[in-house]
């Protein structure tokens, strides 16, 4: 029983560009990580703000990540004060 390479290279060509277009190769080469830093960022009065300002002006991340009351109104957020 002989091998058809030129079938079988195509095959495999076509394989690749199916996977390549679907669902891409991250699934059988696994997440990219980046190696974990002992960086930190000291909390000053600026940053501080501008992280007030960032989650209740602009992006209202207290909707989502607090409790609500029965019609849809967020609790008080302590934070947010």
């Amino acid at each position: 029983m002989a091998v058809d390479w030129t079938s079988l290279f195509s095959l495999a060509v076509l394989l690749a560009v199916a996977i390549t277009l679907t669902i891409g190769w991250r699934p059988f080469l696994g997440p990219q990580t980046r190696p974990l830093t002992s960086r930190t960022f000291e909390p000053t009065p600026q940053r501080l703000e501008r992280g007030h300002y960032i989650a209740t002006a602009l992006s209202d991340c207290a909707y989502c990540h607090t409790p609500h009351r029965q019609h849809r109104a967020p609790l008080e957020c302590k934070l947010c004060k």
